[in-house]
């Protein structure tokens, strides 16, 4: 059977996804009947719509619509195919998928300003502040990238809370130890905000 794209997404590198992670997320939002796959791939099938097919890896996700084999005997079970739109399912998924990951479109409100270069130099500062103090170890050198972009997105959508950042940067993949408290938090996000 042939597959048509409907819908595409590129996931930044930088951001090292695990697809097995974000298929078990739209597994648990949207209906689904079948996993099958390894570390590096993961094909989605669908209750519903059941021509639906995602393929998530690290780099994308991709939505196919798939059309079905022809039932074999029971006819009536073709009319109920049509119950939900494939186009407009793989949008949500998609949707779910960027909020999952922190790439939120910021198109929607083109008269805002985007604070993102203001945004990554800050998260920049205070991740080369943390390491500096000895206050968060990365897994490897590569992970400083994935810290210093989920940082930037909480602070372009007006997150500062210490203690809410210090949380975020600690459930990061990427982070090996993260031994800021609090306070010590703070300190950190004050002496960037003073440029020291």
């Amino acid at each position: 059977m042939s597959r048509r794209l409907l819908e595409s997404m590129a996931i930044p590198a930088e951001l090292q996804v695990n697809p097995v992670m974000v298929a078990e997320s739209v597994s648990e939002a949207f209906p689904v009947m079948s996993i099958v796959g390894g570390r590096g791939e993961q094909e989605l099938r669908f209750v519903s719509p059941a021509t639906l097919v995602v393929v998530i890896s690290a780099t994308a996700v991709e939505c196919y619509d798939e059309p079905l084999p022809p039932p074999e005997e029971d006819e009536d079970f073709a009319e109920d195919e049509e119950d939900e739109d494939p186009r407009s399912t793989a949008e949500d998924i998609l949707g779910h998928v960027s909020e999952l990951l922190g790439l939120e479109e910021e198109e929607e409100s083109p008269d805002e300003p985007t604070p993102d270069d203001a945004a990554d130099r800050r998260a920049a500062a205070i991740v080369a502040a943390l390491l500096q103090d000895g206050l968060l170890e990365l897994v490897t050198p590569r992970s400083r990238p994935q810290v210093e972009g989920r940082l930037a997105h909480l602070l372009a959508h007006g997150m500062h809370d210490a203690g809410a950042l210090a949380e975020s940067i600690a459930d990061l993949s990427g982070v090996a130890e993260f031994y800021a408290d609090d306070a010590q938090m703070a300190a950190v996000l004050a002496k960037v905000r003073r440029g020291g």
